[in-house]
Parts: structure tokens; C-alpha cells; sequence
């Protein structure tokens, strides 16, 4: 068995040992500028809307990443779905809110339930889950060049 990644015009992109691949989308900021196009990346689905409008409209938790001008990396979460906090961001929310902190590039990670922030080993966020952080398969980790 062999798999491919490709570009979105189809040509294969090759990965070596120091690439690492992650599922995330929408874009959200795109060359300083909010440019969702959920529908284009397989998100949403203009002929069938009732698919993703949930996740893409109503607001959730949400995690983002994004790089300012000086190519500084931009991690962020927002809490939602909490009784008396945060009800979270829809997708337009989060493209401005990256905007907002100097993102010119920026996309959305994961979400719901299983947005989760450490820091140094610490949760730093509230997950939405009744029960607190969930167990997922894959992480984000941003450790010290010397680790």
C-alpha cells in the first residue's frame, strides 16, 4: 500500500524525515487577510448546507495556529459551550480574532470537545467535555530546540 499527499492542483508533494503532517482547515487568514473557504477545502458543502453548518457556524471551542510578519508561530484556544463563559467562536470569529492578534497566515486546528491547551504540562483552558480533557490521538507540541 502507498499513499500520496498532494497540493490542491494535484502535483505530489514529497515529505522527508523532518516533516510531519497535520489535518487542519479551514484557512483562515491567508497574506493578512481573512479567506475561508470552507467549501473549496472540503469543510462545508454548498449543495448539501446542513453538512458542517453546525461546526462552521455556531460557535465552538476552537484551536487555531497562525504565523505574524516576523514568522513568529501564533497558538491559540477559546474555550465554548460553558454555562456562564465562553460560548466559543464560529469560523469567521476565529479568522478575525487571529487577524487580530497580527496573524498573516493562520488556519483552524481541531475543536469541540477536544480543544486543549498546555503549557509546560499544565491545562490552561477549560475543556467543554462533562469530564473534563479527552483523550485524542495526535498533539501540537512546541518543545525547546535543545529537547
Amino acid at each position: 500500500m502507498t499513499e500520496d499527499i498532494r497540493d490542491s492542483a494535484g502535483r505530489r508533494v514529497r515529505l522527508d524525515k523532518n516533516d510531519s503532517v497535520v489535518s487542519a482547515a479551514p484557512t483562515l487568514v491567508k497574506n493578512g487577510k481573512v479567506a475561508i473557504d470552507a467549501d473549496a477545502e472540503g469543510i462545508v458543502d454548498a449543495e448539501y448546507p446542513h453538512f458542517g453548518y453546525a461546526w462552521a457556524n455556531v460557535r465552538q471551542p476552537r484551536t487555531m495556529a497562525g504565523i505574524d510578519r516576523r514568522g513568529r508561530l501564533i497558538l491559540a484556544t477559546v474555550d465554548g459551550r460553558l454555562k456562564g463563559g465562553s460560548e466559543g467562536f464560529t469560523i469567521h470569529e476565529a479568522a478575525a480574532f487571529m487577524k487580530s492578534l497580527g496573524a498573516v497566515q493562520a488556519i483552524n486546528l481541531d475543536g469541540g470537545g477536544s480543544t486543549a491547551m498546555a503549557v509546560e504540562g499544565t491545562l490552561i483552558n477549560q475543556p467543554s467535555d462533562a469530564a473534563g480533557e479527552r483523550s485524542v490521538g495526535d498533539t501540537i507540541q512546541v518543545l525547546p530546540a535543545d529537547h
